[in-house]
Order: structure tokens, then sequence, then C-alpha cells
């Protein structure tokens, strides 16, 4: 599923006459679930890492994981990895949102202000169907 997200993303950012290198991603949960501090097996996490791969200035908001360490893989023979350490954004404000090119959302808390999102964003991608319920989208929103 993570690299679906990506090739996704990467469409919806084709739409607005991007590329995925250089782009600004936001990510919004990186928790296994929803509400949970849970990392273990996150699906989020491989997503990230694949869109930095990719060349894109990744960020995350997630209330209950105030930092992340994203394994990258190195190109090459070796097996070496080094990582990338992401903290989360202490606000999700309509500023950080309307910044980026592209705000996916990989966990769905509760907590988090849905329509801010989808007043502010660009473009949306909902891997959660986190806003079937919102209405008034002034950028691009699509569901998986």
């Amino acid at each position: 599923m993570p690299y679906f997200v990506v090739q996704k993303a990467e469409r919806i950012l084709g739409l607005q006459g991007k590329s995925l290198r250089g782009s600004r991603i936001l990510a919004l949960g990186v928790a296994y679930k929803a509400d949970l501090p849970d990392l273990r097996e996150s699906p989020a996490l491989k997503v990230i890492q694949l869109l930095i791969k990719e060349g894109c200035e990744v960020g995350y908001y997630d209330p209950y994981v105030p930092s992340v360490e994203v394994h990258q893989q190195n190109q090459g023979m070796h097996e070496d990895k080094e990582s990338v350490r992401l903290d989360s954004l202490c606000e999700l404000t309509a500023q950080e949102v309307g910044d980026a090119d592209l705000v996916i959302i990989l966990t769905g808390h509760s907590c988090v202000d849905y329509e801010l999102m989808v007043r502010s964003a660009r473009a949306v991608l909902d891997t959660r169907n986190a806003i079937r319920n919102v209405e008034n989208a002034v950028g691009e929103v699509q569901t998986l």
C-alpha cells in the first residue's frame, strides 16, 4: 500500500504541474492506529521513506508521536542504512497546511481539525476516509 500511496501522490502533484522531487508534502498522522502513540509496523513510515527517497520535502503532524526516525536505505550493493529524524509540527495551522503542495492523511486521528485541512490545503490525499463528511474543500481532494 505505501507504494500505491506514493504513486497516487505523484499523480495528484502532476495535475498541479509538479513532480515529487522538490514538492512539499505534509503527512498527517504516522501512528499505526488512530488516537494511539504506537508506531509499530506503521505503513506511514514507509510512505515517508519513499517520499524522501523521491526528493520530497516531508514534514508531518501527529499529536501522539512527537518525533520519528525514518531509515533510508542507500542505493548500492550494500545494505547500509542511515536515518533521518523528523519532528512533528507543534500545531497544525492553516499556514502550514497551505504551504504544502500536498497533504496526505495517513492516520485519521479524531482530534485533528479536518475542516481546517480542506479549507487550507492545495490538495489532499485521504488514505483513511477521514474527511468524508467535510465540505467546502478549496483544493483537490482525493481518497483511496
